[in-house]
């Protein structure tokens, strides 16, 4: 069995939205790719402000894998030792990212976003 392992240039459509989570489609060059790759991964961060002490939230999504599922996992990328850990032993980060999105779904001016303005 061997590993072969190829860094790629994302294509510049993917800066337009930096939050849209990477596809086979934004790889440059991507047809030669799709066909000879067992395995696409692709290291996405939905939200750089979720960092604390050198740790990093980020997802990880399997967008080809011919021996296995296609998917996403969430993982914490440790950067003082260069490492992936388990995103469950860094639960502070977690619970982070949690109230990010809560406070993002706050309505402005008390109002329920899903309630109709119109009675």
């Amino acid at each position: 069995m061997t590993i072969d392992e190829a860094f790629l240039q994302l294509n510049r459509a993917i800066e337009q939205d930096a939050t849209r989570v990477p596809r086979l489609s934004d790889l440059r060059e991507s047809g030669p790719i799709e066909a000879d790759s067992d395995a696409v991964l692709f290291i996405h961060c939905q939200n750089p402000a979720v960092n604390q002490d050198g740790r990093l939230l980020c997802l990880i999504v399997v967008s080809k894998n011919r021996s296995g599922r296609q998917g996403m996992f969430d993982i914490c990328f440790v950067r003082d030792f260069s490492r992936f850990e388990d995103w469950r032993d860094h639960q502070d980060l977690v619970d982070m990212a949690e109230k990010m999105v809560e406070a993002k779904a706050k309505p402005k001016g008390g109002r329920s976003p899903w309630r109709s303005s119109k009675r």
